[in-house]
């Protein structure tokens, strides 16, 4: 691992004294918890991400934390009943940043914080409400490379308003006590397109639950199976792969499609809908599975990658965003052109056609996943560096 995943030192309780809420008696004195904001979006992957995190910072008696989650829409409150009149979503859009920003700013005044970690996306607009207390602000990628892979908005902004937003978001950057980057990607871009200085960006990214993603012996299987996973399914790549699933109709191979989206059926596709975060069912087909595919033409970071490594499973994914740190090309999967469906299928049939080679490639992939993504490990990184920046 380089060096900016090296935590900050441990602080412990003995350092914190005093009465408030959430302290207990030690012999005479009274030693305080560390007081911990997690103010954290509520879309897409770092829903994952954030209950995953979650589940560790609970049992930290160290710290007393306070969890706060952001949304951007809340089917019965008053902005998004008005913002329902106009189909535009250049109207709803900006409802949602204000929704976000309205939940955000109730998060900051209704408690006092030590110390705060927060990933809202609205963040930018106002990192006034940050100064005062240490903060932790924690990224998967910035707003400039989000533009330059598209696929995450309707329309790209105007000139005017990207240059503002660059603005805004470096005077974020800048703001908060440390940046934490999920990958190396979105560092270098925090550093080259914004100017934040090096030692001030640190890289940790999100791990899973290397107790509960396990891997399983696919050895002697009559049947292969290839799982995908994505709610976004066209900005995933599902139409690619759909279109790949085609053109080897003849053969005996089973598409299992975890996605809410309307998914067009035919044979030899599963779709499997309402499935949750870490859920029984989705690791069972994790079991089932023979390869894992992601062929997204935009992606930020891939949880759903990660989950896979974890369970021994050889993966196919494109080369967008911070891929190159979850995957080792040829060693625990293969790095494909995003878009590219020959390159694709090459892929997908070298894995189909070698199971030497597949559970190879699984296994590197679940040391990989011990080694880098170990959700422990990582939140251990994270709540340490929070016990840092609190004692500066």
């Amino acid at each position: 691992m380089p060096p900016e995943h090296e935590s900050s030192r441990t602080i412990r309780l003995s350092e914190w004294r005093g009465n408030s809420r959430g302290s207990t008696e030690v012999g005479d004195v009274a030693r305080r918890r560390l007081r911990v904001g997690f103010i954290m979006d509520q879309v897409a992957g770092h829903v994952t991400a954030y209950r995953n995190l979650r589940s560790v910072a609970e049992g930290d008696d160290e710290i007393e934390p306070v969890w706060r989650e952001i949304h951007y829409f809340r089917p019965e409150g008053r902005l998004e009943r008005f913002s329902s009149r106009f189909p535009d979503q250049m109207v709803r859009h900006p409802v949602g940043a204000v929704r976000g920003l309205l939940e955000q700013r109730r998060a900051l005044r209704r408690s006092a914080f030590d110390v705060i970690m927060t990933n809202t996306t609205t963040a930018y607009l106002t990192p006034r409400w940050l100064r005062g207390t240490p903060c932790l602000f924690d990224f998967d990628s910035t707003p400039l490379q989000l533009e330059r892979m598209g696929h995450y908005s309707s329309r790209p902004d105007p000139a005017p308003v990207t240059a503002l937003k660059r603005r805004l978001t470096r005077r974020l950057y800048a703001t908060v006590t440390v940046n934490q980057a999920w990958t190396t990607w979105a560092r270098r871009s925090v550093i080259d397109d914004y100017g934040i200085e090096a030692d001030r960006v640190v890289v940790n990214p999100p791990g899973v639950d290397v107790t509960r993603w396990t891997p399983t012996n696919r050895a002697g299987r009559s049947e292969t199976h290839v799982l995908f996973v994505g709610g976004d399914f066209e900005r995933k790549g599902g139409p690619d792969l759909l279109a790949w699933h085609r053109s080897v109709a003849d053969c005996d191979v089973t598409l299992h499609v975890v996605s809410n989206a309307h998914v067009p059926a035919h044979d030899g596709v599963v779709v499997h809908r309402g499935v949750s975060p870490n859920s029984p069912e989705l690791r069972e087909l994790h079991r089932i599975a023979d390869v894992f595919v992601l062929p997204s033409r935009a992606e930020c970071f891939g949880i759903a990658t990660v989950e896979a490594m974890a369970s021994g499973l050889p993966v196919v994914v494109s080369d967008v965003g911070g891929t190159s740190d979850i995957v080792d090309h040829g060693r625990s999967g293969y790095i494909v052109p995003a878009g590219d469906e020959r390159a694709l299928g090459g892929a997908l049939q070298r894995l189909l056609d070698d199971d030497v080679v597949r559970r190879e490639m699984g296994a590197n992939g679940r040391a990989i996943a011990e080694d880098r993504f170990d959700l422990r490990s990582n939140a251990l990184v994270t709540l340490e560096r929070l016990k840092g920046l609190a004692a500066r």
